[in-house]
């Protein structure tokens, strides 16, 4: 609706009179409001346009006039009363629906916004554009599928709009249909090559399978957007893959600078630092200056607990992370919780769910409540874990994506343990760091850490994988040379790596190394600057071979069963990746680090009692490869036995991990309990 008037042919004075004389005339005071609000002062044609909708509350002009003029002041929450004042007088009218969808939106009230539309729709079936915004508004309330449906008869009428095929490939992969939302990024950048958010999704979309492409998409929305911290920060991530540390970091911080307030960026900054050779005292700073920024602003708002302060009850446990689905974390963690012993504790999953999967279901099945906390903000979050009376919240990889450090930094629980950080958190909220003694040597570590060390026999639990093919025999007496192999990502292979694998190749004559990670060495730019590396370190490029990117585990490995001998990287070691290795029969040099990142594979080694495959120093880590190269039968021997040995051992008896874990959270209640008294 327009105001419609101009204020060169319209005189109040005569208005104002009457009003003295008549104070109840609404339709006076409303044309005072419209007079007053088309010569400019719409603040002050608030006051009788509220005194004519005051003065004749079953009138639905004076509620549209009023919802009008507090739209134009931008104050939506009280225009979307007062237009639903007016729909509730006249119901009838679809443009009355519309502004007041118009103005719940504006509010942020989108789902109520998508049921003042559904009304208009009723009204005028025949009007597209209603169905449209009825779209936009379901889109943002979460409604995906309702608003597919919508957007897509929109898209019939109006195919060359990009803002609509963008919006309707948003929805789509809400609802995980990955391939129709990637076309529909195309489409956008189709119509229009500079839709910066469209170049970015799609990079998001394909950067597993092509991250060369998806780097050139980033490249693209930053220079149309210099200053965008989504292109910045994944752009970031791409060289990190690509093994451009040194470049990833630099655009980390510039993410940073952009964005400080962006936690989740500023936490990928604190990874990417635990890749490279960083001292322990400058790698805690900065996990000291996140906290600063973005845990402490939410210190004031932890309260105390009124948990029963019983040392022997049943403890509320409860597991907040964003892996619960088919991840290397979650799987491990879905055995620790099956194997919780449930008369001493309760189990609630907070999960911060994407694309839920079979694991999902399945640690969703074995779980006493299951949380989806993807719709609850910070402060919701933290209330539904205080209001579930949780004792102890473990925090699952705290600085990884999406898993909500920031929520628990308001201490919704009286214990808080980080379990599988690559790093300490850094928060002085955070009681316990779960690890154990290979980990972090008892007296030993140089590592610096915000939480008291809460230790365990062995940290990592995993499972048996059972679609892995049969141990092979050893490859290096058909192939005639030794073959050394690493399938962890290029970020950890840098020059001091490189440096000592070359020296075993030199050492070991006709030996390959085989490297493969998801799709990257697949980037032709990849594998020359992989193999110019090694070639300035007199290795020919030949004998770096190169395994592809088919996602099919059982595929993944036998390619690994192809492979001798494992060389870990340093300082961040292979976690899974020597799993798997070590299940296939391959052992594993790994050269022991000062930091939890370079300590994981010492840890699966030392519960295997393989301490001989650890390494104190480069020249060691060497000596390990070369003499073990030069000893098929012990190679042999190890391929047959590393299996069973595994199968034999704490790694995969989720009931002993569960009670040594369930022993030390005993402890730790009963201190608190203690200091309770």
């Amino acid at each position: 609706m327009r105001l419609g008037m101009t204020a060169a042919t319209l005189d109040p004075r005569p208005l104002r009179r009457a009003l003295v004389e008549e104070p109840q005339l609404a339709l006076a005071w409303q044309r005072l409001g419209l007079m007053t609000a088309a010569g400019g002062d719409v603040a002050t044609a608030l006051t009788p346009l509220r005194r004519a909708a005051s003065s004749a509350p079953d009138l639905p002009a004076p509620w549209e006039n009023l919802g009008l003029a507090l739209g134009v002041l931008g104050r939506w929450p009280e225009a979307a009363a007062a237009y639903g004042t007016a729909f509730g007088l006249r119901s009838d009218r679809a443009d009355l629906a519309a502004a007041l969808a118009d103005a719940l939106n504006r509010s942020g009230r989108h789902a109520d916004a998508a049921s003042a539309l559904d009304r208009a729709v009723a009204l005028t079936p025949a009007d597209a554009k209603l169905r449209q915004a009825r779209g936009l508004a379901r889109a943002m309330s979460g409604d995906a599928a309702g608003a597919t449906t919508d957007l897509g008869g929109a898209l019939a009428a109006e195919p060359q709009a990009a803002p609509l095929h963008y919006v309707l490939a948003q929805c789509r992969l809400r609802l995980s249909r990955v391939v129709p939302a990637e076309e529909g990024y195309r489409r956008v950048l189709a119509l229009d090559a500079q839709f910066t958010d469209a170049l970015i999704n799609l990079g998001v979309l394909v950067q597993a399978r092509d991250g060369s492409f998806a780097r050139r998409l980033f490249r693209r929305s930053i220079a149309l957007a210099p200053a965008n911290v989504a292109a910045t920060a994944n752009l970031a991530l791409i060289e990190m893959n690509l093994g451009r540390m040194d470049e990833a970091i630099r655009r980390l911080r510039r993410a940073v600078d952009l964005a400080p307030e962006a936690a989740d960026t500023h936490s990928n900054l604190l990874l990417a630092l635990g890749y490279v050779d960083i001292d322990v005292d400058t790698l805690f700073a900065a996990h000291r200056r996140w906290e600063a920024r973005h845990a402490a602003p939410a210190y004031p708002f932890i309260r105390p607990w009124t948990n029963d302060p019983d040392p022997e009850r049943r403890l509320r446990v409860g597991y907040l992370s964003a892996d619960l689905f088919n991840h290397s974390l979650g799987t491990n963690v879905a055995g620790l919780i099956q194997g919780h012993d449930r008369d001493q504790v309760e189990v609630t999953c907070y999960a911060e769910i994407g694309r839920p999967d079979e694991m999902t279901d399945h640690i969703r099945s074995i779980s006493d409540r299951f949380v989806e906390t993807q719709e609850l903000d910070d402060a919701a979050l933290a209330g539904r874990i205080r209001d579930d009376a949780i004792d102890i919240l473990v925090v699952l990889a705290g600085h990884t994506a999406r898993n909500r450090l920031t929520a628990a930094a308001r201490k919704p629980a009286p214990i808080m343990v980080s379990y599988a950080e690559f790093s300490t958190s850094g928060l002085s909220v955070m009681d316990y760091w779960l690890t154990d003694p290979a980990i972090h040597p008892e007296g030993a570590t140089e590592e610096r850490f915000t939480e008291t060390l809460m230790r365990i026999p062995m940290l990592v639990l995993h499972r048996p994988i059972d679609v892995a093919p049969a141990v092979s025999p050893l490859p290096a007496p058909f192939r005639g040379h030794v073959t050394f192999g690493s399938f962890n990502n290029p970020a950890k292979i840098g020059d001091q790596v490189v440096d000592l694998w070359a020296r075993i190749l030199r050492q070991v004559p006709q030996s390959r190394l085989m490297l493969k990670y998801r799709t990257v060495y697949e980037v032709q730019d990849v594998r020359d600057r992989i193999r110019r590396m090694f070639a300035e370190r007199g290795v020919e490029p030949e004998r770096i071979v190169f395994g592809g990117g088919n996602p099919d585990r059982t595929l993944h490995l036998t390619l690994v069963s192809e492979v001798d001998i494992g060389l870990d990287p340093f300082p961040f070691n292979g976690c899974t990746t020597t799993f798997e290795a070590l299940w296939m029969g391959v052992p594993v040099v790994t050269l022991a680090g000062r930091r939890w990142l370079g300590r994981m594979s010492t840890s699966f080694l030392t519960r295997l009692g393989h301490t001989e495959l650890i390494a104190s120093s480069p020249d060691e880590y060497v000596k390990i490869a070369c003499e073990l190269a030069a000893d098929l039968d012990r190679l042999a021997t190890l391929r047959q036995t590393l299996r069973p040995r595994i199968l034999a051992s704490p790694l995969c008896d989720n009931a002993m991990y569960a009670r040594s874990i369930e022993h030390e959270f005993r402890k730790a209640w009963r201190r608190w309990c203690r200091d309770r008294r």
